[in-house]
């Protein structure tokens, strides 16, 4: 049969392999129970700190952590006829005299739609590349574009910058 121990505010000798001292009572319990008892309580000191840890980390990046969960995502609908258009451009250029030139130029207007949970300013579209199909079908990059920032259409200045949640808008590229 285990020994019971009985002490109150003394060294025990459940204490002697953690080296503090225990400061409540004990009456009819055995070592074992005692030790339980103590390694419980370490382990809801632990959580307690972990939980007070977590609640701090929230506190100091709560802004973060609603911006990453609740970001825009704009989402490109395929480009298809009536907006992409084939039409002549016309222009002056000087050389030796002014020379007026046509030529063709493709139109596009772009569908783009906030899918995502949040608002999304000032945004701007850029076209970094421009693929044309070869003969043989195949996408091909064409090394003369230059990348290019697209204009909003049909919008006023002020407008322009704000993307709502939701809400489409049209580009131009042309």
């Amino acid at each position: 049969m285990m020994p019971t121990i009985c002490t109150v505010g003394a060294r025990t000798e459940i204490d002697q392999h953690h080296s503090t001292f225990s400061n409540f009572s004990v009456v009819g319990r055995t070592a074992a129970e005692v030790a339980r008892t103590m390694e419980i309580g370490n382990l809801a000191q632990w959580v307690g700190a972990g939980v007070t840890f977590l609640a701090v980390l929230v506190a100091l990046f709560k802004d973060s952590i609603i911006n990453w969960s609740r970001r825009p995502v704009l989402v490109l609908s395929p480009i298809a006829p009536p907006h992409c258009h084939k039409l002549p451009v016309r222009y002056w250029t000087q050389r030796v005299a002014p020379t007026h030139v046509v030529t063709q130029g493709y139109f596009f207007r772009l569908w783009i739609k906030n899918d995502g949970k949040a608002r999304a300013d000032q945004v701007q579209v850029f076209a970094s590349k421009l693929s044309r199909r070869a003969a043989d079908g195949n996408f091909k990059e064409d090394s003369r574009f230059l990348p290019m920032n697209l204009l909003w259409s049909h919008y006023p200045e002020e407008t322009r910058t704000v993307y709502a949640e939701g809400i489409s808008a049209k580009m131009c590229l042309g």
